[in-house]
């Protein structure tokens, strides 16, 4: 799934390897390699099926940062005993959103 969602599967591109710290982490990159706003959800869902309220909201906030264009970030006064896997989920997002930065203007949509 991840070779179609990046665009892969066609004969003439060229494989780059993508390695990242963690499954969220390469799910972020994956879903703004892909610029699929409309299945960024179905993505996220699809490679991250956790679905406790930080894990939803924390999809919704990627999904809200691909359609806006602007980096966003959790306010961690709002998750109480959840903090310390917010910050985690964020930092992941962030180490993501700058990778896929560098490597944009490699990607071919």
């Amino acid at each position: 799934m991840l070779m179609h969602i990046l665009h892969l599967t066609e004969p003439d591109r060229g494989l780059t390897k993508f390695t990242f710290g963690t499954r969220t982490s390469m799910a972020v990159f994956a879903v703004f390699a892909s610029m699929n706003q409309e299945k960024a959800k179905d993505i996220l869902d699809y490679l991250v099926p956790n679905n406790t309220e930080v894990w939803v909201n924390w999809k919704s906030t990627i999904v809200n940062q691909l359609e806006s264009g602007k980096e966003r970030q959790f306010n961690e006064s709002d998750w109480g005993s959840s903090q310390d896997l917010v910050k985690m989920l964020d930092g992941d997002a962030k180490v993501a959103y700058q990778g896929f930065k560098v490597f944009e203007p490699q990607l071919m949509y």
